[in-house]
């Protein structure tokens, strides 16, 4: 062990050169502990963002993707614009899913039912006409006086679960109901005399009525915009939810518009969004898509994504880098003791153990900036990350968050306004350094350092102790 006692001799000889390479190995690892904590963070942030966001994934018509077709004259069929049943069945069942929904939007003509009023327009005249023109046949058409929302259960829908929509009398509609089921709203109850368990026909575009069963009666605290108060569809009042299967008949689309299936793990959002493409092709020509809040979860970690992408590079930079300067300073640090080496081979020294003594003097060094570096990595990284992301939520503040296009359109049609979380850019980082952050940047270290340390020792260790002699100036 003869050669690890001159490794300690050579670094207390050469105090300036062993300096130098003190500084530059605590500077790599300061950077690399730095980038690795900041990932480390960025992948705790996400975990709780989506937590943050709930066990949520929307399987829903992409309306965008479709007027973008109909536009192009492109032929859609009805059977595209919904999700099959059988579709549902086999996703429902994937082990990630507690529970599903699945709705759809229609509307129905005036009939038995009498519907809350629409107010006056501005120029004196009365709500929106009710004569929306002639069918194929040269038959009037009536304007929709109602808007019905088909569903399997109405607890779960973000209007009831934000308190926006309320059952006052009655109960919610579920997965169990036997008949036609419906929800209406109290000022539409009041106004037909209906109360629970009695009954009223809905009459659908066809002239065909439809009885249903009043099972609750909810109210409504939805704000309206005042440019659709002259609609008698779009009024809260006049929106009856009614149970899949005897509301299908009133349905645009003939079939499940929607399903929002809620997971037993937010972690297990992105598994069950490939194992649920599996089993459904709808999503394939883009008429479909699966969300699971996915705007507001990029709104939130954006910012610490980026800044985690960045200290990527700055890692392997460093390493390249740092293992090329250090390997240089190796290099010139044995090119100047040829002499040395020369008198130790001619005694008798193995090679292997001469490679190893630089080895170890290089070793020792790097184990006292490891050492610092750890003591340093926690508030030098904290102040860089900081920085960094706070220059990135600045980026993000700065854009506009104006409601998407798919919202506006679907409450134009009378649709179910989309949940919506008020999510805002992560603008803290809390960096730390743990033993799984040290064992890596160590591993990597020694990597590098046994790299960066070999490599030009065995340009020179291969010579002879003659050659080494004659080369020593």
């Amino acid at each position: 062990m003869d050669f690890i006692r001159r490794a300690f001799i050579s670094i207390k000889a050469k105090k300036g050169k062993s300096l130098v390479l003190f500084i530059l190995l605590l500077v790599i690892f300061s950077l690399v502990f730095t980038g690795f904590a900041i990932q480390e963070s960025t992948k705790q942030s996400a975990e709780s963002a989506r937590k943050e966001l709930g066990a949520n994934v929307t399987l829903k018509m992409n309306q965008q993707k479709v007027m973008e077709k109909a536009q192009s004259g492109e032929q859609i069929n009805d059977a595209d614009l919904s999700i099959p049943n059988t579709d549902i069945d086999k996703m429902k069942n994937l082990p990630q899913v507690a529970d599903y929904t699945i709705s759809s939007d229609g509307s129905a003509i005036k009939g038995d039912l009498k519907p809350m009023p629409a107010k006056k327009q501005e120029n004196g005249q009365g709500g929106m006409a009710q004569v929306a023109g002639n069918d194929e046949n040269g038959k009037k058409v009536e304007t929709p006086s109602f808007t019905v929302k088909a569903v399997n259960q109405t607890a779960t829908l973000p209007s009831f679960q934000d308190k926006t929509d309320k059952i006052i009398s009655g109960k919610q509609l579920t997965k169990e109901d036997k008949g036609n089921q419906a929800l209406i709203e109290k000022q539409l109850a009041e106004k037909n005399n209906l109360k629970v368990g009695d009954k009223f026909k809905l009459t659908n575009d066809k002239n065909k009525k439809i009885e249903f069963t009043v099972k609750g009666i909810y109210q409504s605290n939805q704000k309206l915009e005042p440019q659709l108060e002259s609609f008698e569809m779009m009024l809260p009042g006049n929106k009856i939810y009614a149970s899949f299967e005897g509301a299908k008949n009133f349905v645009w689309s003939k079939g499940i518009e929607k399903a929002e299936f809620d997971l037993k793990d937010p972690q297990e959002v992105n598994s069950f969004i490939d194992d649920a493409k599996k089993l459904t092709k709808v999503d394939d020509e883009d008429l479909f898509q699966f969300d699971a809040q996915n705007s507001a979860y990029e709104k939130m970690i954006g910012p610490i994504e980026r800044v985690a992408a960045f200290s990527n590079i700055i890692v392997t930079i460093t390493l390249i880098a740092g293992g090329l300067i250090l390997a240089l300073i190796v290099l010139l640090s044995i090119r100047e003791r040829k002499f040395e080496m020369g008198v130790l081979l001619s005694l008798g020294e193995n090679k292997a153990k001469l490679m190893g003594q630089f080895l170890v003097e290089v070793v020792i060094i790097a184990a006292l900036a490891f050492s610092l570096s750890c003591a340093l990595a926690n508030p030098v990284g904290q102040v860089i990350s900081n920085q960094m992301l706070s220059s990135e939520v600045s980026k993000e503040s700065s854009s506009d968050d104006e409601p998407s296009e798919q919202q506006n359109m679907a409450l134009a049609l009378g649709g179910e306004q989309e949940k919506v979380v008020d999510a805002d850019p992560i603008d803290k980082i809390n960096v730390s350094i743990t033993a799984d952050t040290m064992g890596r940047v160590g591993g990597l270290g020694f990597i590098l350092i046994f790299l960066a340390t070999t490599i030009p020792c065995l340009f020179i260790i291969r010579l002879q102790p003659k050659m080494l002699f004659t080369q020593k100036d």
